[in-house]
């Protein structure tokens, strides 16, 4: 059975588990619009499109054809994930290599900090990163 825009626009706001009203106020639009989308007696302009690909996190194919995005927020969280945790594997092998390395004078042990201090920036760096992404899908 091919659905419709107003069919895919209710499935995906039952699935977030919110009301007409609370998706209207995420859109700045009244909840009858969002109650004329639904029933498919107004479609919904390129604009609110797009805020509600925005607002449920899949693509304008999806909601205008009922066509499946290619990346998955689950896809997406993978990779959150996985920066996370070479960060931190980063960090960590860092801290012991610069604690191993400490003690030692020899002409290498300064080229073997300057690798260690971006190694440990990159790692600092990854953890933000995701951190930062993980919240913002949060939103």
């Amino acid at each position: 059975m091919i659905s419709s825009i107003g069919t895919r626009i209710k499935e995906l706001r039952k699935i977030k588990n919110i009301s007409q009203e609370e998706l209207a106020n995420e859109l700045s639009v009244s909840r009858q619009t969002i109650s004329k989308w639904e029933s498919d007696i107004v479609s919904p302009d390129i604009n609110n499109i797009e805020m509600l690909s925005n607002f449920f996190e899949v693509s304008t194919d999806y909601i205008i054809n009922g066509k499946e995005n290619k990346t998955s927020p689950k896809q997406n969280n993978v990779w959150i994930i996985l920066c996370f945790i070479i960060g931190i594997i980063a960090i960590i092998g860092t801290s012991i290599l610069m604690i191993i390395n400490k003690g030692k004078n020899s002409p290498l042990s300064t080229i073997n900090f300057s690798y260690e201090f971006v190694l440990m920036i990159i790692g600092l760096l990854m953890v933000f990163l995701a951190v930062f992404y993980f919240f913002k899908r949060k939103k």
